[in-house]
């Protein structure tokens, strides 16, 4: 995840990260966040970095990881980029930006330690966001976590298809405020039919914007 080029003296100022994880594993395992700067997305010189250790994140969870002060941090046209190294057992789940760019997404946070105003580095276009369930795969149960931003209006809809496009189910469709929500399927179409195993996608969409995850049921 990496921020535009800017040209700023940020001395001083507390840089966080929040990462969301997900999955199954064996544990603990090590999960390191580092702070660069850069340019064109490529780490040049090493900042800060935190370390966490992370056991069985079930459903997803989000972690901060604090770079703490940065002093000096002058800015001339290059980037700030954050880098995970994972270190364990084979990663099984998830690990997600906050955003919808995949080359700069708003995960980076800094705060103004007289202040105390907080300002994503980068402030990304998003409005919603939705997670892979867990378990995936599953039988029959899988939960759906998704978030509408602020600012996003409108009704959600929460729509389940098969592999061939076909409607089997709607989750959801009503009006949500801002926040974080959790939704089931239990493996059923809308007649509260049992589906076949295989491989269905659930869409996510609200405020113009199309999210999916692509989930597994086996029976």
């Amino acid at each position: 995840a990496c921020s535009d080029t800017m040209t700023y003296d940020l001395s001083g100022q507390r840089f966080y990260a929040e990462v969301w994880l997900a999955g199954n594993t064996t544990g603990p395992n090590k999960i390191t966040l580092e702070l660069w700067t850069g340019t064109w997305g490529t780490p040049v010189t090493l900042l800060a970095s935190d370390v966490k250790f992370i056991t069985n994140v079930r459903p997803p969870q989000m972690y901060t990881f604090d770079f703490g002060a940065v002093s000096p941090l002058v800015l001339n046209g290059e980037s700030l980029i954050v880098k995970i190294i994972y270190e364990g057992t084979p990663w099984d789940g998830h690990i997600y930006w906050n955003g919808t760019n995949p080359g700069c997404a708003s995960v980076l946070k800094m705060e103004d330690p007289l202040t105390g105003v907080v300002k994503n580095v980068v402030t990304g276009s998003r409005r919603i966001d939705i997670f892979p369930n867990v378990p995936n795969p599953f039988n029959p149960w899988t939960s759906i976590t998704y978030t509408v931003h602020d600012g996003a209006g409108g009704p959600v809809e929460l729509d389940i298809f098969d592999v061939k496009g076909r409607l089997v189910d709607t989750l959801v469709h009503a009006p949500r405020s801002a926040g974080t929500y959790t939704t089931e399927w239990g493996g059923t179409d809308f007649r509260g039919n049992h589906v076949a195993s295989g491989v269905y996608f659930c869409r996510m969409r609200c405020a113009g914007e199309t999210k999916t995850i692509r989930m597994v049921l086996l029976r």
